[in-house]
């Protein structure tokens, strides 16, 4: 969800009286819970992932060149954890309006806004949580484009001694063509 829905989400909840939020907070029965749950697994899930992957290439070798595209698949789990709440909002959010335009549904505008009240502080947490994500993303990141440096270097290296490997192959190619003439298998004169 974009940052205009966002927006109109914030809205809304300005206009939200929350004198009875504490109350609200200690009920585990709205569908956010479980929602949370996910997405505090998605984020040591992801933690995990950089853990790891700050560990196998503590020894830097030509072989892990695949860092960037592992970095790429944490990110894009970042993004779908954040898109999937954020949709979650939304469709939360499509619910409630067509109640703020008909207010004479007040038991159901009643259970949606107290539902919206505990959304409230469970947002908030998530964004600090997302936060946190991004910003362990970027370090490792930031870790990668030296590392992505320092294997240029030994990849050119590498260039070279393959490029002398490929002669050698190519000259020996020629060799056993020459072989396989029928002049070489007379033998001696």
């Amino acid at each position: 969800m974009d940052s205009i829905h966002r927006h109109v989400i914030f809205e809304v909840l300005k206009f939200i009286p929350f004198e009875n939020a504490r109350n609200l907070l200690t009920t585990q029965k709205s569908w956010l819970a479980p929602l949370m749950a996910q997405l505090e697994k998605q984020r040591k899930a992801i933690t995990a992932e950089m853990e790891r992957l700050e560990e196998s290439y503590r020894p830097l070798t030509i072989t892990q060149l695949n860092c960037k595209e592992r970095y790429v698949d944490i990110e894009n789990q970042m993004k779908t954890a954040a898109y999937n709440f954020y949709k979650q909002i939304y469709d939360h959010y499509a619910i409630i309006a067509p109640c703020l335009r008909h207010t004479q549904n007040v038991q159901s505008l009643n259970q949606h806004l107290q539902d919206l009240q505990n959304l409230r502080p469970a947002f908030d947490a998530a964004s600090l949580e997302l936060s946190n994500i991004t910003a362990e993303v970027q370090a490792l990141h930031h870790k990668i484009s030296g590392m992505k440096k320092t294997l240029g270097i030994k990849k050119s290296a590498k260039e070279r001694v393959l490029e002398v490997l490929g002669r050698k192959k190519k000259l020996s190619k020629i060799f056993k063509a020459i072989c396989s003439l029928k002049l070489f298998r007379l033998g001696p004169i």
